[in-house]
């Protein structure tokens, strides 16, 4: 497995690509990335880019874990349905707070910050998200070979 700007692990045998996902707390999220293409990925030595974002999202309505978890449920299924993968990585247990990861690899980088765009404009359509960047990265795979 090789390592990608501390962050980006490549499974080239399993044809698999996961993120380490640092939290505040020092624990790692390890997290599935999607692929943009529809085809599966059996080698990733050819170019390609992998997309991560890391959004903080304050629910100022929220009054329990039930009412943090209803609108982060719908939209990282919405996401997920799109070809994303999506995790909440920290503030678990804090009910107006969630830090959420959103990833993708496509071909071209211009497409994934496209795709990365596309994704935090449905986070930002709900009224009752705020939401703020904390990080945001397109890595070139073939780079770090």
């Amino acid at each position: 497995m090789r390592e990608l700007a501390g962050i980006l692990r490549i499974g080239a045998k399993q044809g698999m690509v996961m993120l380490d996902v640092p939290t505040r707390s020092d624990n790692v999220t390890r997290l599935p990335v999607a692929y943009a293409a529809a085809s599966p990925v059996r080698d990733m030595s050819g170019s390609g880019f992998a997309g991560l974002m890391v959004l903080d999202i304050l629910i100022p309505g929220s009054q329990s874990l039930k009412d943090k978890r209803q609108p982060l449920r719908s939209i990282k299924q919405r996401l997920r349905d799109a070809g994303f993968s999506v995790s909440e990585v920290d503030h678990h247990e804090k009910w107006q707070r969630a830090q959420v990861a959103v990833s993708i690899v496509g071909r071209g980088s211009g497409a994934v910050e496209d795709l990365l765009d596309d994704a935090l404009r449905v986070f930002e359509a709900r009224p009752d998200l705020d939401v703020s960047v904390r990080q945001r990265t397109v890595l070139a795979i073939d780079e770090y070979e």
